[in-house]
């Protein structure tokens, strides 16, 4: 079955940002599904395809009358993610400003429709990906991460850069080396948060939930708060 097009979307990169969203949402009491809605949450598939769909899309949620996010990493500096997408806004008639890339999200409007950006991990100018914004959710009091990053810091200092991961990629190896000594080694990062391996109440998770809720207005985002006993 097709997901509803009149339904409002959340366009994000890859399938793993998509259950990650969903899984976080439903923590907080939103009964989110990434094909059914409220919000459809679809993966395009790289950075590159969201960027170069970014017109099309805006025009299809227009055509609708609906609200439309979208959720990219900053992982790479050189990329300039911030100029890329000034020149995407720009292209629809909208200026965004330093201001605009704040720790809350981009929310605009743009030509009578609600446009949201989050920059993951934390919305502002920090290089960073999913798997920085899954590391905020880690309870500080933790045992088990300080020791798989120290494994994972042996590795990097003893192995040549050819035969290792990826300087960019170390925050997905300490992630990913953390959930394969767990009880139920190598979990997905949906079913991290699901068994509350991840935590909700994080700094970052809660800025996000907001943003969500504020850009499709199916909340006044304060139901993160009265979850998490604040």
């Amino acid at each position: 079955m097709k997901p509803d097009p009149s339904l409002p979307r959340l366009y994000v990169e890859g399938l793993n940002d998509c259950r990650v969203i969903c899984a976080l949402m439903n923590e907080l009491g939103m009964d989110l599904n990434e094909k059914n809605g409220p919000v459809i949450v679809e993966p395009k598939g790289s950075c590159l395809e969201l960027l170069n769909k970014f017109s099309v899309t805006f025009k299809s949620a227009q055509s609708f009358g609906n609200p439309v996010g979208y959720v990219f990493d900053w992982d790479r500096p050189e990329d300039n993610r911030r100029c890329q997408l000034q020149e995407r806004f720009r292209a629809l008639g909208c200026e965004l400003t330093d201001s605009d890339f704040a720790e809350d999200g981009i929310i605009k409007e743009v030509d009578g429709i609600i446009v949201g950006v989050w920059l993951m991990p934390n919305a502002a100018a920090y290089s960073g990906k999913l798997e920085d914004f899954l590391r905020a959710m880690i309870p500080s009091s933790d045992p088990i991460f300080p020791k798989s990053r120290a494994y994972v810091d042996d590795v990097a200092s003893s192995v040549s850069p050819e035969s290792r991961f990826r300087d960019i990629d170390r925050e997905k190896a300490d992630l990913h080396s953390w959930l394969a000594v767990q009880r139920n080694p190598g979990e997905s990062y949906a079913l991290a948060i699901t068994s509350h391996l991840l935590t909700v109440d994080s700094p970052v998770a809660r800025r996000f939930h907001t943003w969500f809720c504020r850009l499709y207005g199916l909340d006044d985002g304060r139901e993160i708060e009265r979850r998490c006993g604040n």
